[in-house]
């Protein structure tokens, strides 16, 4: 049975400035940010994780970047779609 994580795809800069006091310890990331697509999807791998459940809405930004996190897992490994 595959393990799946849900993978927001909705931050940008200003994101992380609404009442927030943690933070990730890529920074105050954009989710339009392919290489940090990558290395998440290496952190997601090297734990075991197969997949992404994307939380999406159809916007055209999310819409972007919904093509660009396929494209990036895509090319990041065959065993991922």
């Amino acid at each position: 049975m595959p393990l799946l994580a849900y993978y927001y795809i909705w931050f940008d800069a200003n994101s992380w400035n609404r009442a927030k006091t943690d933070y990730p310890l890529l920074g105050k990331y954009s989710s339009d940010d392919a290489s940090i697509m990558r290395r998440q999807i290496k952190e997601a791998k090297s734990a075991g994780i197969d997949g992404f459940i994307v939380s999406w809405k159809d916007t055209a930004t999310n819409d972007q970047r919904l093509r660009l996190l396929m494209g990036v897992a895509g090319r990041s490994t065959s065993s991922w779609p």
